[in-house]
């Protein structure tokens, strides 16, 4: 029984990081999907997991063009069309372009190849935020939780964004955040 819920939750688990990578629609349910137990754990599981994917200051990470590894596939493409057409380097000479065609396809080269930002609460990111910094000397798991929000370190102009985010979860709650974020319905 154990090993079949454990097969039934890694199916799922499976069938929900291909759904929401957007890797394909999920259209039938596993044949023994009735096993309410395993939905439960599952649900527990994957907001566990989802609670690491909100960055100290209320980023959802999914929503980011760096977790989705947006540069990377862009660069990957337009280094493969450059490959392809090596021409092209004449033509961007001929034209007196802003740079050096060489440096161009190796700054593309290692955009292409750079790893995706698991997060900054799996350590990546900016090393040097002033707000992660001063979540995780509180021991917070983000300005949402502190008691002393609003403060010095989320005000000015650049962080703007950031405190509406914050000001988001404080008013739902970190749960009911990451299920409008997924698209599901809060409640």
């Amino acid at each position: 029984m154990l090993k079949n819920v454990y097969s039934l939750k890694k199916s799922l688990q499976n069938e929900y990081l291909g759904r929401t990578a957007g890797l394909y629609p999920v259209t039938e349910a596993p044949e023994d999907f009735y096993a309410y137990e395993v939905l439960e754990i599952m649900d527990h599981i994957s907001y566990e997991y989802e609670k690491n994917l909100v960055a100290f200051c209320g980023l959802y990470c999914r929503e980011c063009v760096y977790y989705k590894n947006v540069f990377r596939i862009r660069a990957k493409d337009l280094l493969s069309e450059v490959e392809k057409n090596e021409w092209i380097k004449n033509v961007w000479e001929s034209l007196d372009a802003p740079f050096d065609a060489d440096d161009f396809i190796a700054q593309l080269t290692w955009l292409a190849s750079s790893p995706g930002c698991p997060g900054c609460r799996a350590g990546a990111g900016w090393p040097e935020c002033p707000i992660r910094k001063c979540a995780q000397e509180k021991n917070l798991q983000g300005c949402f939780d502190c008691s002393e929000y609003p403060c010095q370190t989320v005000s000015g102009e650049q962080a703007a964004y950031q405190r509406e985010l914050i000001e988001q979860i404080k008013a739902i709650g970190l749960e009911e955040y990451i299920k409008m974020n997924r698209g599901e319905t809060p409640g």
